[in-house]
């Protein structure tokens, strides 16, 4: 399951534009004076200016080419973007799911994610880190009050299945290319001591179902091939 199109909003377009293109030097594809459009590998990722944000944070990560792992923090640190420590470390080992991570905050503090998933290794003989290496948003955060009748609703429009089951608190569905952080609301975002909240999103998935509109609308969910 791979995402087309991912759907966020922002306080500050402009401030997001810089962020997403200067400093991680992302293509920009569109824009206007209240949103716009980058491509991140296969994703084309979108935000539309709003007074609804708060303090709360979004969650995505960005699935990049393993062998790059090594130089995404000099990368980071080099464009003056703030990494995520956890226990004092940059990078995050994730035995069971065969992955690393660097987690880092956008200009608007949504929590962001650089994952190596080494059962998707694509090979690259590059040793610097560049846009090029950037091969899809990978993850999303959807909180909601009951993970389990979440996904219950989403497995009746499309036969996404639930790839790791943490409890009713947190459950990851889909597969490595596109998943799905299905969490309860008031969590915090891992690693760090934000909690989530309800945000609007719409995603496009390259999957076979039906289109779903949840929690009065605020996530929105439809499906290609």
């Amino acid at each position: 399951m791979r995402a087309k199109e991912v759907h966020l909003l922002c306080n500050n377009a402009a401030r997001q534009k810089a962020f997403y293109t200067a400093q991680l030097g992302l293509p920009l594809i569109n824009q206007d004076e209240t949103s716009f459009s980058i491509q991140a590998g296969h994703t084309l990722l979108s935000f539309a200016q709003t007074g609804e944000i708060k303090d709360t944070p979004y969650h995505i990560a960005f699935n990049i080419k393993p062998a790059v792992l090594p130089a995404i923090v000099p990368f980071l640190t080099a464009q003056h973007i703030p990494i995520i420590l956890k226990d004092g470390l940059p990078v995050v080992d994730f035995p069971n799911w065969n992955a690393k991570s660097v987690y880092f905050y956008d200009a608007e503090q949504n929590i962001l994610e650089f994952i190596a998933r080494y059962n998707l290794d694509h090979h690259t003989t590059d040793g610097h880190f560049n846009s090029r290496h950037v091969l899809s948003v990978s993850e999303i955060g959807i909180p909601v009050d009951d993970t389990t009748a979440f996904i219950r609703e989403l497995q009746s429009h499309s036969s996404i299945p639930v790839w790791k089951d943490y409890g009713e608190q947190f459950k990851a569905v889909g597969d490595e290319e596109g998943l799905l952080i299905v969490v309860t609301k008031g969590r915090h975002w891992y690693p760090t001591e934000h909690a989530n909240s309800v945000l609007p999103i719409k995603v496009i998935m390259e999957q076979e179902g039906r289109p779903l509109h949840y929690d009065n609308g605020r996530y929105t969910f439809d499906f290609i091939r």
